[in-house]
């Protein structure tokens, strides 16, 4: 299992669909991974890649089968679309966490934005708890 989180030193991007700062408070490896424990998982192989999801994900080059995207931001949801998407396996699912949160649009907008690029493409999205699409 792969993760990347921005820890408190890297400074979030905030664009103009964006209704919060994108500062969460500062973040411990050891809270993560003691989460994932709690989960049970913690004889999962787990890498926390330090940084910003749009730094970091454009020399991501391994296929991937779920993604959960939990970044806040219209940068971050869009860096994930467009470098995870066309590595997702057939079948293969994203998670969105803030996707139509009204205290997030541009999570929102950013999945929107770049579903709206793929049509005629095959998806599905999911409308309960957490929204999801399947890649076709």
């Amino acid at each position: 299992m792969w993760g990347i989180d921005s820890f408190p030193k890297a400074p979030h991007r905030v664009s103009q669909y964006d209704k919060q700062p994108g500062n969460y408070g500062p973040k411990r490896e050891g809270l993560i991974r003691e989460k994932i424990a709690k989960q049970g998982a913690e004889s999962v192989q787990v890498t926390i890649l330090r940084g910003l999801v749009e730094d970091i994900l454009p020399t991501w080059k391994l296929p991937v089968a779920l993604v959960h995207v939990d970044t806040n931001l219209y940068s971050s949801y869009r860096a994930a679309m467009e470098n995870l998407w066309p590595l997702l396996t057939p079948g293969g699912v994203m998670v969105f966490d803030e996707y139509g949160n009204p205290d997030w649009p541009g999570a929102t907008k950013a999945v929107d934005d770049y579903l709206a690029t793929l049509l005629p493409i095959s998806y599905e999205m999911n409308e309960g708890f957490r929204h999801w699409v399947r890649r076709h």
